[in-house]
């Protein structure tokens, strides 16, 4: 009887003990920089309000897929910019009113300045950061943040080539 006692307390040991095991990789880094970029195509008449809608999805940061599930916090870097491409260069193009929205809270958006030709934005000032630390948040929180860009162009734009680019950098910290 003893002999049968000892075995199922082992047995019993054994199940509690596996049970507790982490399933936490052996290879997590304690930090790691990701990057994803989604594209805007800058079509509209002239004079016409645009509003085009991205979805970043935690996904498209495909450097950490492996250890999304032990994120425990993420900041955006100020290598993080906005892009435009593709803008014509005939005399009169110019974007007006360009501002980026965060879909889920029409509260939180920044203003871009008008736009004349192709150029990179950095984001460096605390109200780009600010933003993009929202958005980054959002997806942290939710796993995907859409983007609203509004726009209005003096000339019309036809082209697909035209894009204004997000690339959001970031550095995921992991537990």
């Amino acid at each position: 009887m003893r002999k049968w006692i000892f075995f199922f307390t082992v047995i019993s040991l054994l199940a509690g003990l596996s049970a507790c095991g982490s399933d936490r990789p052996d290879d997590l880094p304690m930090s790691m920089n990701a990057s994803a970029t989604q594209s805007f195509k800058l079509i509209t008449a002239a004079g016409t309000p645009q509003s085009p809608e991205v979805v970043f999805n935690l996904t498209d940061f495909t450097a950490i897929a492996q250890y999304v599930k032990y994120i425990e916090k993420v900041d955006v870097l100020a290598t993080s910019y906005f892009e435009f491409t593709g803008i014509p260069t005939s005399e009169g193009v110019k974007l007006t009113n360009v501002s980026l929205t965060l879909a889920s809270n029409s509260k939180t958006q920044i203003t871009l300045p008008d736009i004349t030709a192709n150029g990179k934005i950095a984001a460096d000032t605390a109200a780009y950061l600010g933003f993009l630390q929202s958005v980054m948040d959002e997806i942290n929180r939710k796993g995907s943040s859409k983007l609203i860009l509004k726009y209005t162009s003096a000339t019309d734009l036809l082209s697909p080539d035209t894009l204004c680019k997000v690339s959001l950098n970031a550095k995921f910290s992991f537990n």
